[in-house]
């Protein structure tokens, strides 16, 4: 058995008939996995790998693996920057109202587009974020809970 360290660059599911998942090391070199394994490998991560060799060499097929460090950075993601969230909001709410065919954002000035992107932030706001101190006081209130229903059961 062959011991080595490795940092991951690719984790490949397995092709057509074969057996085997693959990962493929940053220097190029491909070593066959259990299917079952792929998800414990990331990309940018060291590992140390135990592994034979078939007979003619060409193949290396691990056996024991552990993690050994090198966590690659997380990436940015919506739901860990608020920031980041409002803006794909505000630009997804931008695109779809922009992209009306009734509308002609080219014929807007710069004001009527800053207006309209804080339009859309205050709609973030007043949804999904926790207020800002620049709204007027009547839009930075909740909706009062509805009373117009009548729950009462007629029995």
């Amino acid at each position: 058995m062959t011991v080595t360290e490795i940092t991951v660059a690719y984790v490949n599911s397995p092709r057509g008939n074969a057996k085997s998942a693959t990962i493929k090391d940053t220097g190029g070199a491909y070593y066959g996995i259990d299917p079952k394994w792929q998800s414990q490998f990331t990309p940018g991560v060291t590992y140390k790998l135990e592994y034979d060799t078939d007979p003619t060499g060409k193949y290396r097929n691990v056996k024991r693996f552990k993690a050994i460090g090198g966590a690659p950075a997380p990436a940015g993601h919506a739901a860990s920057d608020p920031g980041l969230a409002e803006r794909i909001f505000v630009c997804g709410a931008l695109n779809a109202m922009l992209s009306n065919p009734n509308t002609r954002p080219l014929e807007l000035n710069i004001g009527q587009l800053t207006a309209l992107t804080n339009v859309c932030r205050d709609a973030w706001v007043l949804t999904f974020g926790k207020g800002r101190e620049d709204l007027p006081p009547e839009q930075t209130t909740k909706a009062a809970p509805r009373d117009d229903m009548d729950d009462s059961v007629p029995w």
